[in-house]
């Protein structure tokens, strides 16, 4: 009922959070140390602020897009546990397959943020750490706006890759 439903998406929320920061942090700074052009605008950017605040946070645009980038590729939760609470049906060109109320489902975050479908289409490979994917002007050069990408993303099978939540 709804209360198991609650429960159980309070573990999912607490084991998320039990080490989500210090993980993505850590992914963040790993990905940097891999990308020397990215290490060096990001700490360009970081220099160039005098103090550690949330305007300062404003101003720092390519810092927003390591972290979503880092986020995308090193999300906390590689998959997400749920069950269906209904019968459902997933047609595919291979036919429809029936989803029984109750099964347990996994959904492969994991995977979906490295799927070249999806992730290729803003003009970088889908398993690369490339912040420029991020860039309105990067995704306006393939006739998509970011608004646009998200709903596109948004509309797939799974569910939309994780957003950033920043401060």
């Amino acid at each position: 009922g709804t209360e198991e439903a609650i429960r159980s998406n309070v573990r999912v929320f607490l084991a998320g959070a039990l080490e989500a920061t210090p993980s993505y942090i850590s992914w963040t700074l790993v990905n940097l140390a891999r990308s020397p052009v990215a290490q060096e605008k990001a700490y360009q950017e970081a220099a160039s602020q005098s103090a550690l605040t949330p305007e300062a946070r404003e101003k720092s645009p390519y810092l927003h897009k390591v972290m979503a980038e880092s986020l995308r590729l090193n999300d906390a939760l590689y998959f997400l546990p749920r069950v269906a609470l209904q019968e459902a049906a997933l047609t595919t060109s291979k036919g429809t397959l029936t989803i029984p109320a109750g099964t347990h489902l996994i959904l492969a975050t994991y995977h979906y943020n490295r799927c070249e479908r999806y992730w290729g289409a803003t003009g970088y490979a889908a398993t690369a750490f490339a912040p420029e994917r991020w860039d309105e002007e990067n995704l306006a050069s393939r006739g998509l706006s970011s608004k646009e990408f998200w709903s596109a993303v948004a509309k797939q099978p799974w569910p939309p890759p994780p957003r950033p939540r920043f401060g």
